[in-house]
C-alpha cells in the first residue's frame, strides 16, 4: 500500500487516536458490536490492530429477522478477526418489546434494536473493562440514518470523520474480504419539497454531493450550474438540516455562572 494514500492516512491516524483514547481513559480493551454491517467490521479491524485482537471483544448482535446474510456476514467477521467473540441471540428482547407494545411499526422495532446492541454493548464494556467503540460513517451521521443513542452512541467513533464511500474502500485496503464487507445498502431519504430530480439512493451518488454541500459549502445556484437538480439539492439538504439535532451533545440550559 502506498504510504501517500489519504485512506492510509487516515488509518494510521485512526489507528493512533483510538489506542491512545483507551489507555487514556484506563482502559486496555475496546468493544465492538457486529449486525452485518461494514462499519462495524471496519471499526473492529482497526481496534485489533491498534490494541491486538487479545484486547478486542466482540458481539455479535445480528437481527434473527435479517433476510440480507447480515448474520452470516457478522460470523465471517469474527472469524476473520480473530478476536475474543460472544453472540447474544436478541428475540427474548425483541418480544418482551412487542407485549408492551404489540403496535410498533418496523421503524420503532430498528430503533428499539440500535439501542438494544447499543445497552448490551456498554454492559459488557462494565464486564470487560473495556471502552465501547461506535461505528458510524459521516455520511449516515449527517443524513440522520441512525437512531439516536444507537449506532453512534460509544466513547469514540473512529469512522465518524469518513464518509460511507471512504469507510467500504478503506474495508478493502484493510484486507477486509467481500463475503464479509456485503452489498452497499439502499439509502432510503425522504423526498425534497420539490419534485423530480436523478436522484439515486447510493452512497457512491450522495457522497459527492453531501460533500460539496456540507464541506466546500458550495450554494444551490452554483451546484444546479454543476448540474445537480434542485430538487435533489433539497433532498439531501433537507435531511441534513433536519437531523442536526441528532449530531449535537444533549443540550443543557445554562442557568449557572459555569454551566457544564
Amino acid at each position: 500500500m502506498s504510504p501517500e494514500s489519504p485512506l492510509d492516512a487516515a488509518a494510521h491516524t485512526i489507528r493512533t487516536v483510538l489506542g491512545a483514547t483507551v489507555r487514556q481513559a484506563g482502559f486496555r480493551r475496546g468493544i465492538v458490536g457486529l449486525s452485518g454491517r461494514v462499519d462495524e467490521v471496519v471499526v473492529a479491524a482497526l481496534a485489533v490492530e491498534a490494541l491486538k485482537p487479545e484486547h478486542v471483544r466482540l458481539l455479535l448482535l445480528a437481527d434473527p429477522e435479517d433476510e440480507t446474510g447480515a448474520e452470516d456476514r457478522a460470523r465471517a467477521a469474527a472469524e476473520h478477526l480473530g478476536a475474543e467473540t460472544e453472540e447474544i441471540d436478541l428475540d427474548p428482547y425483541i418480544e418482551a418489546m412487542l407485549l408492551t407494545a404489540p403496535e410498533a411499526n418496523p421503524k420503532r422495532r430498528r430503533a428499539f434494536l440500535a439501542r438494544l446492541r447499543t445497552n448490551l454493548l456498554h454492559d459488557r464494556a462494565i464486564a470487560q473493562r473495556a471502552l465501547v467503540l461506535a461505528a458510524a460513517s459521516k455520511t449516515d451521521l449527517l443524513l440522520g440514518r441512525l437512531s439516536l443513542h444507537g449506532e453512534a452512541a460509544g466513547a469514540l467513533n473512529p469512522i465518524g470523520d469518513l464518509y460511507a464511500t471512504e469507510v467500504r474502500a478503506l474495508a478493502g485496503r484493510l484486507g477486509i474480504p467481500e463475503d464479509v464487507v456485503g452489498p452497499p445498502p439502499v439509502v432510503d431519504l425522504p423526498a425534497g419539497a420539490s419534485s423530480g430530480g436523478n436522484f439515486e439512493p447510493r452512497y457512491e451518488w450522495i457522497d459527492p454531493l453531501l460533500k460539496l454541500i456540507t464541506e466546500e459549502r458550495i450554494r444551490r445556484r452554483e451546484l444546479t450550474e454543476m448540474g445537480y437538480e434542485r430538487a435533489d439539492i433539497q433532498r439531501v439538504a433537507g435531511a441534513v438540516r433536519r437531523s442536526r439535532y441528532r449530531r449535537k451533545s444533549t443540550v443543557i440550559p445554562a442557568v449557572t455562572a459555569r454551566p457544564i
